[in-house]
């Protein structure tokens, strides 16, 4: 990927739906996409062209983070109200929670 890419415009002051980036990917809306479509042409085109990625490290680190603030938010939030909020206590059960509500596919086991 070009070092400056993550540079994109979005140019609908013409009329013409348009995204560019400066490493010169373009993305125009066809004739036949629905609204819904397009947006989801447009999220595809700016994740693809955001500039540099986290690497597998350093999302690991921060999936961990994550994991710790949501488990110490709701215990506050569970001591606070009462409530019931699941408390995850690894990134495995997070994930795991995640497949259980179809937010991520379940895992297949290769044949």
């Amino acid at each position: 990927m070009n070092p400056a890419c993550g540079r994109f415009t979005e140019d609908i002051l013409t009329g013409k739906a348009r995204l560019s980036c400066s490493c010169g990917g373009t993305v125009v809306p066809q004739p036949n996409m629905t609204p819904g479509e397009w947006g989801d042409a447009r999220r595809a085109f700016k994740v693809r062209h955001a500039g540099p990625k986290l690497t597998v490290a350093e999302l690991e680190v921060t999936l961990t983070e994550s994991v710790q603030l949501q488990a110490f938010y709701a215990k506050l939030l569970n001591q606070h109200d009462g409530g019931e909020r699941i408390v995850f206590s690894s990134v495995e059960a997070w994930v795991a929670r995640l497949r259980e509500t179809g937010k991520l596919p379940k895992k297949t086991t290769p044949p």
